[in-house]
């Protein structure tokens, strides 16, 4: 973002949520005054002082504002808070000791091994109370822009609170001509003696209701994102002068891609094989692009490290590949839910790194670590991308995901037993990013143990049980990957009142037909005007139950077909004396990222549908 991220990111937390105004309810916190002021350089570097005023309305918001945080990089920016204290709803001013703004390493998430190389300014309030005020301003100094000559700047905006008074002003010099996506006010313009101003004011009443979204915050609120690109190639053509240096063939490079791919002649196979290597070897730590320094270690350190982040696998899977004479170039990609490119401004829509390999037309993400080459996590597929390159055009539309690519099945056998408990078998099989997800889960289990893990899982779909898991060796050049383990249950809780009888799935690893595909099948205030992310695919699962001798079938659901042009989802009910089966499979054949307008509806219409059939019971005849 050019400079620190702190009031953005504090602005923007990632919300997957969108709110509408229903009535006059005064919002737990209020934004009474917002000013960003930057003056900024010819070379992108620039100055800003942010003064802010926050009222919260109650106790529990009172605690919320009770501390603000400013994320910055020491190494390319100096940052002062200039001044903070609390004002009292009497007007008494009760002043921040300096003592109390505290400079430290932020947080990490341990689980998704993310990290970043910035630091925080934590400005701790006194006193904060419901109808009080925290008040501050800070003075930041950006030495050195991450992408070189650049100047790109981001403010998203809750629309939880209230923001009463926002007024950014930019100026520089009219050498360095800005580009705008400003939305929820115009941006206004003015020039004089070789400066150009501009200002954006917004104010907006927050909404007492929030509607939940599938895309990205940056999407759907209000912002101002501002950079002095003149378009994506010279983005993508300043990354790849920052990254191809670094991919440099060294002699430990050299002896490595050697040694892996020895005995192995065909190009595509030799690629192949230095991707696996990368993905199993070198541990993924995310320091996502413009989360500090955009600039990658060189191969040797990477592998001497043995661990890097998105910047650093693209650097060490080129430097391999270039032993063999195989290209590949660095692509800058979203990796949330943002499906939007607007102006050239890298850090608030672009945050990883993956590969391209253009001799075979195949991306790649050595970051997934358990993906099949050529195979990318579901949300990688349909974006657009730019290619780190050194000339030309670099805007890229990945792919969506094909039909047929994306697979899984899941097959549960059970019966009960004397004395009325169910044990059964599951057996679950994956194909392309679903069997990258099934990998995930198969590790996340091992890690706990495989009995350990399978408890867990049987209690996360509300079963009390027990069970274990047998899970094949990693073979990332496995088309299908399979899971499979035995449990034993309580039966109890799949009869209701003794004669409502719902079958078990068993040891359950991915997502069920038709979540993810048509969208998220939980998210049930999800409005069908809200696009969400949405793929190709099939899902299937096949649900055996044998019931004891003395009871008897009375009526079984009538099951459900709903199909159009771009997805069919059928679910059938059988019984075969005893044994009750059900089978239901989504076949999706969506051929774009994402499902807005009058596909949106339908799926909307049909998650809906789905969410009823996973409610239907078998009626048993009463005892």
């Amino acid at each position: 973002m050019g400079g620190s991220a702190a009031l953005p990111v504090l602005l923007a937390a990632v919300l997957l949520a969108v709110a509408h105004r229903v009535d006059a309810a005064p919002a737990p916190i209020t934004n009474l005054l917002l000013t960003s002021d930057y003056e900024v350089q010819s070379d992108g570097r620039f100055d800003r002082v942010t003064h802010m005023e926050r009222r919260a309305s109650n106790d529990a918001a009172a605690q919320a504002i009770a501390q603000f945080a400013f994320s910055y990089s020491p190494s390319i920016e100096k940052l002062e808070i200039v001044e903070a204290y609390t004002r009292k709803a009497d007007g008494q001013i009760l002043r921040v000791d300096p003592s109390a703004i505290r400079d430290q390493l932020p947080a990490g998430d341990r689980a998704l091994l993310t990290f970043t190389d910035g630091r925080q300014k934590v400005i701790v309030f006194p006193q904060v109370a419901a109808g009080d005020t925290i008040v501050f301003t800070a003075s930041q100094h950006v030495l050195h822009p991450r992408f070189p000559r650049l100047f790109a700047v981001s403010h998203l905006f809750y629309r939880t609170e209230d923001w009463d008074d926002v007024r950014i002003s930019i100026q520089a010099p009219s050498t360095l001509p800005l580009q705008f996506d400003a939305v929820g006010a115009e941006v206004e313009r003015s020039e004089a003696a070789g400066t150009i101003h501009y200002t954006w004011h917004f104010r907006a009443s927050a909404a007492s209701i929030e509607e939940p979204a599938a895309i990205a915050p940056i999407d759907e609120l209000p912002r101002l994102i501002v950079t002095s690109a003149p378009d994506w190639d010279s983005i993508g053509h300043a990354y790849a002068a920052i990254a191809e240096p670094k991919a440099a063939v060294t002699p430990r490079v050299q002896a490595l891609a050697d040694e892996i791919t020895a005995g192995v002649g065909d190009r595509r196979q030799q690629a192949e094989r230095l991707y696996q290597w990368v993905s199993l070897h070198i541990r993924y730590v995310a320091i996502f692009l413009g989360n500090g320094a955009i600039e990658p270690h060189d191969a040797d350190t990477v592998l001497a490290n043995g661990y890097g982040d998105c910047k650093d696998h693209t650097v060490l899977f080129a430097a391999l590949l270039r032993v063999k004479g195989i290209d590949s170039e660095s692509v800058l990609i979203n990796l949330g839910n943002s499906y939007q490119l607007t102006v050239p401004a890298p850090f608030p829509r672009l945050n990883h790194a993956i590969s391209y390999l253009p001799e075979f037309g195949v991306y790649a993400d050595t970051t997934a670590r358990l993906a099949r080459f050529g195979t990318l996590p579901f949300q990688e597929y349909g974006k657009p991308v730019i290619l780190a390159v050194r000339s030309g055009p670099v805007l890229r539309q990945l792919p969506p995901l094909p039909p047929g690519a994306a697979t899984t099945a899941l097959t549960t056998t059970a019966r009960f037993t004397a004395d009325g408990r169910i044990i059964g078998d599951s057996t679950t099989e994956a194909t392309g990013p679903f069997a990258l997800s099934l990998r995930i889960a198969e590790q996340r289990v091992e890690a706990m143990g495989a009995e350990v893990g399978a408890a867990k899982q049987l209690r996360s779909f509300g079963e009390e049980g027990t069970g274990r898991f047998a899970f094949p060796a990693t073979d990332l050049s496995a088309e299908t990957v399979t899971a499979s383990g035995h449990f034993d249950l309580d039966g109890g809780i799949h009869l209701t009142g003794g004669n409502i009888l719902s079958l078990p799935s068993g040891l359950r690893l991915l997502i069920r037909p038709g979540d993810l595909l048509l969208g998220p099948l939980g998210l049930r205030g999800l409005p069908d005007s809200e696009p969400t992310p949405c793929y190709a695919g099939r899902q299937t699962e096949v649900l055996t139950l044998t019931l004891p001798a003395d009871r008897h079938i009375e009526r079984l659901p009538q099951g459900r077909k709903i199909t159009n042009a771009a997805f069919e989802f059928t679910s059938h009910w059988s019984a075969d004396g005893q044994t009750v089966t059900v089978r239901r499979e989504l076949v999706s054949r969506i051929d774009q990222p994402l499902c807005a307008g009058q596909l949106r509806i339908d799926a909307a219409h049909a998650l809906a549908e789905i969410r009823r059939d996973y409610g239907d019971r078998v009626i048993l005849a009463d005892q």
